[in-house]
């Protein structure tokens, strides 16, 4: 393998956090994390296994110890053993600009008092992301938490397309590693994004110049290089996702902002991305969760959902069902977790406004409660994956067969 350069478009910010978790520019650790995490759940869709670098040490590839260590671990590195490659990425930094208020959204719990206004959003956003002694900032605190969430967030990004540099690190490379990682990009840039926070819309981007045959060489090199791999734990990965139970929605929403989503309005800085994604993704979650224990009044929009044909689907009457699925991120938690599905911002592809809605939905997730115990949850993937989809094209103003879906890791 020798230099390789890969044109992308970053469509939202990449969100890569420093030691405290704040992200201050571009960290390339964090693109590089996330990579080996979307690398293994296509080793995994493609009939291959890895090591679980997160589990017990004995489930780890350790080079000095056993040279024939996983696929992941082959490109991305092991005890013993460098990474094989290293990326370079020069970013413009950018402070986004963050929503005050969704005004679709009255009464927001914050500190267990009802409120009968606009549910904010900058304030709860300052006050999970950038948390200090002061506690929960109540929603009437914008210019407090415009004026953290400016001093914490820089982001890397640039609207214009800009080049990403593969730069080979050790001599023994798997074979075909340049095709191998083209693919493994462009499997990212539909699924999933670059750096942290990619389900609160960061990290989306784009690559304009792929290629169907770049796609197919590079997943075939992928095949070759699990079915050639002399990895034999194929227990030690048991549980961990697979790029089989990924799908993407994504909605062309026209040259004008949907009349349906309220912020930004007028008056704001014109550009090609609105920092969205919070505000839409809470918006989704707060209508399902008041759907299920049966509060049809206190979401505009929720009423309505009960004429789509989904009333008797035992999955969606539980709350646990919303926690699995959107994730429980609280600032006082020591048990917060990743949601399986998020929704990227508002970004300008085209001259046109797009939003993605994506994820993961296994046929069985063993969901965690804040007491310890577990909670099994079972359900068909694919109704899951229909009724998300349908609620968020409904909540955009669009129909279901108006996004574009992908399935199963297929890029």
């Amino acid at each position: 393998m020798k230099k390789l350069e890969i044109r992308i478009r970053t469509l939202t910010p990449i969100w890569t956090g420093g030691p405290d978790g704040t992200p201050n520019g571009l960290k390339m650790s964090g693109v590089i994390g996330g990579m080996r995490q979307a690398f293994e759940m296509l080793v995994r869709k493609h009939g291959g296994h890895t090591c679980n670098i997160t589990g017990p040490a004995n489930h780890r590839c350790n080079y000095e110890r056993d040279k024939r260590v996983c696929p992941a671990c082959a490109v991305f590195g092991c005890t013993g053993l460098s990474r094989a490659f290293k990326i370079n990425l020069d970013l413009p930094t950018v402070t986004p600009v963050i929503p005050q208020s969704d005004l679709k959204l009255p009464n927001r719990d914050h500190d267990n008092t009802q409120y009968n206004a606009p549910c904010s959003i900058d304030t709860w956003l300052a006050s999970v992301l950038v948390p200090d002694d002061s506690g929960m900032l109540r929603p009437g605190e914008h210019k407090t938490a415009q004026d953290k969430l400016k001093a914490a967030l820089r982001l890397s990004y640039s609207p214009a397309p800009i080049n990403m540099r593969i730069l080979p690190l050790r001599r023994n490379l798997p074979d075909d590693l340049d095709s191998i990682l083209t693919y493994l990009l462009a499997f990212m840039s539909r699924y999933s994004g670059l750096g942290a926070k990619i389900r609160q819309g960061w990290g989306q981007f784009e690559m304009p110049d792929i290629t169907e045959e770049e796609i197919r060489a590079g997943e075939g090199a992928l095949v070759h290089l699990v079915q050639s791999s002399g990895f034999t734990h194929h227990d030690w990965d048991a549980g961990l996702p697979t790029a089989s139970d990924l799908f993407c929605a994504e909605w062309n929403l026209g040259d004008a902002i949907p009349g349906d989503i309220s912020w930004p309005g007028k008056g704001h800085p014109e550009g090609d991305c609105l920092s969205t994604g919070f505000l839409l993704n809470y918006r989704l979650r707060r209508c399902i969760k008041f759907l299920e224990v049966d509060t049809t009044e206190r979401v505009p929009v929720a009423g309505d959902w009960r004429t789509m044909g989904y009333k008797n689907v035992p999955w969606k009457e539980t709350i646990p069902f919303v926690r699995a699925v959107f994730g429980r991120d609280n600032a006082k938690d020591h048990d917060k977790h990743s949601g399986l599905v998020g929704m990227s911002h508002l970004f300008k592809k085209d001259g046109n406004w797009h939003m993605t809605f994506f994820g993961r939905i296994p046929a069985v997730y063993l969901y965690r409660e804040r007491n310890g115990n577990s909670t099994r949850l079972t359900w068909s993937p694919g109704d899951v994956r229909e009724f998300l989809i349908g609620q968020a094209s409904g909540m955009l103003g669009k129909a279901s067969t108006d996004a574009q879906i992908s399935m199963g890791g297929q890029v």
